[in-house]
């Protein structure tokens, strides 16, 4: 067998890719959910929902992920080349209309340029996590109380203290200080003090290619006041608050940010 053959028989794992349900926070084992490389190729699937890419042309692929339960999602992941060691990572997925909601969900939908990104940010109330202990700012890590009933590692937080948005964080990765550890994409901008500190889920969605957005949150027992805010190009176009009913549906209202653009455009003149 000469240099060339031995060369397409070899082969190494690229990447490793587990799914996870961004709404109950569960991993997802189903073999309904499709993804695949941007060639078209396909993992081999193992125990416990590990989706293995072997032989992909890295340094970086873009993934795909398709369900009829859950909204598309496409991303761009770093790949290993051969003797290099696989990255695992974690994709949450984001579920659609025609995912099986319980009774008590609630959700916000509407309309607006491809690519708009919208948070839903519970205000200071509802299901929280604590800190296990104080944070400094600058800090690149939190120790989070979560009892390990679901995934949340790829998971934005509005961090409040006082009635107060400090920050909203992305927990990356665990990190190897401890189960309750957690890596962040961005540093702490502010001390966080575990008495008084509280971290609240965010939904976040972004808008397709038609601009169709649509967001779910978790089982809301009784009507929760929500914060509203609309990104696009990495600035905040729109935000305000706003009352979510269990088992209602809130229609943004994009009419405001003309409204806010307007009010202040006539403030600068003055």
């Amino acid at each position: 067998m000469g240099f060339e053959d031995a060369k397409v028989l070899r082969t190494w794992v690229s990447l490793v890719v587990q799914l996870y349900d961004d709404y109950t926070g569960r991993r997802i084992t189903s073999p309904e959910v499709r993804v695949t490389a941007e060639d078209g190729r396909k993992p081999v699937r193992k125990q416990e929902g590990f989706l293995v890419f072997t032989n992909l042309e890295g340094p970086a692929v873009r993934l795909s992920a398709e369900s009829a339960l859950y909204q598309p999602q496409r991303l761009w992941v770093k790949a290993a080349s051969p003797g290099q060691k696989a990255p695992c990572i974690k994709l949450r997925l984001k579920p659609g209309r025609c995912y099986p909601f319980p009774a008590g969900a609630a959700f916000a939908a509407g309309r607006m340029q491809p690519g708009d990104r919208v948070l839903l940010i519970p205000k200071d109330t509802g299901v929280c996590f604590r800190l296990l202990y104080d944070a400094d700012k600058g800090q690149d890590a939190l120790h989070i109380f979560h009892g390990r009933k679901q995934e949340l590692e790829g998971k934005k937080m509005a961090v409040w203290e006082k009635g107060r948005i400090l920050q909203i964080i992305t927990l990356a990765a665990a990190s190897p200080e401890g189960e309750e550890a957690f890596m962040l994409q961005e540093p702490l901008q502010e001390d966080c003090k575990k008495a008084s500190v509280r971290l609240y889920p965010v939904a976040e969605a972004e808008a397709d290619e038609g601009g169709e957005i649509f967001l779910a949150v978790g089982n809301l027992k009784e009507p929760q006041t929500m914060l509203l805010q609309v990104i696009r190009q990495g600035k905040r176009l729109l935000e305000y608050s706003f009352m979510l009913e269990p088992g209602k549906e809130h229609k943004i209202e994009m009419e405001r940010a003309d409204t806010e653009k307007n009010q202040m455009q006539k403030r600068r003149k003055k």
